[in-house]
């Protein structure tokens, strides 16, 4: 075989090597906590490319995914996991809401956490955690003096410890 060749089997082969979802899943997962969004993102996408909606794993790949989106393209995160959260209503708890509007508030992407913070309202009026997410997100834009994000927090329900 020609040297090429031999490359292009070793590739082919290295790529099939960990071609389970889960172990895909749990590798992202390892990759998001080392500070490696975008290889996480990767292994994401892998293990949702190699499992159906129905998947036990499905969910959990899919807010890996989000977490490390959330860190590379936030306003792709908002839009991704509002049509996701559509799509599957039931599937998607308030502590999904959480998970992803922590990863944009640590960022400062205040828009987009705002944004998922008023659908979790909608999805979960009735939930403790998605208040306290209001609060936290609110808490942190005024730290960080955005007066948009403010101004549509307290159109929420935000409430500040000065009022």
């Amino acid at each position: 075989m020609r040297p090429i060749a031999l490359l292009l089997v070793g590739l082919a082969l290295a790529a099939c090597s960990n071609s389970d979802p889960k172990a895909l899943t749990d590798e992202g997962s390892r990759k998001l906590g080392a500070g490696d969004a975008k290889a996480a993102l990767e292994s994401f996408d892998e293990a949702l490319a190699r499992m159906t909606p129905e998947s036990a794993e499905f969910v959990r790949a899919s807010m890996g995914r989000f977490q490390a989106l959330a860190r590379l393209e936030p306003a792709r995160t908002k839009n991704e996991f509002l049509a996701f959260q559509a799509a599957r209503p039931t599937a998607v708890k308030d502590m999904d809401f959480k998970l992803v509007v922590d990863e944009l508030v640590k960022r400062g992407n205040f828009e987009p956490a705002t944004d998922l913070v008023a659908a979790g309202q909608k999805a979960f009026p009735e939930s403790q955690l998605i208040q306290q997410l209001l609060k936290s997100v609110g808490d942190a834009a005024k730290a960080s003096k955005d007066p948009e994000a403010m101004k549509k927090l307290k159109g929420m329900g935000y409430v500040g410890d000065d009022g």
